[in-house]
């Protein structure tokens, strides 16, 4: 999954801008709405909204497997 994190910087395009990060991988489905996500096994666990992630279309890379 690809997670929105719009960022702002003065003086550029926002057309131009990176906007999503990623890769996650869905831990939990908390609700409809409300999911669960990592980045790696390491990092803290994030509670975001179904309307800022969206589907990674692609392979996924060899370390991302593991999980």
């Amino acid at each position: 999954m690809w997670h929105f994190m719009p960022i702002a910087w003065k003086g550029l395009n926002k057309k131009w801008l990176l906007t999503n990060r990623g890769l996650y991988c869905v831990i939990k489905r908390i609700n409809d709405v409300n999911f669960i996500i990592k980045c790696s096994p390491e990092a803290n666990p994030e509670v975001v909204h179904v309307d800022r992630l969206s589907r990674f279309h692609g392979s996924v890379p060899p370390a991302r497997k593991t999980w």
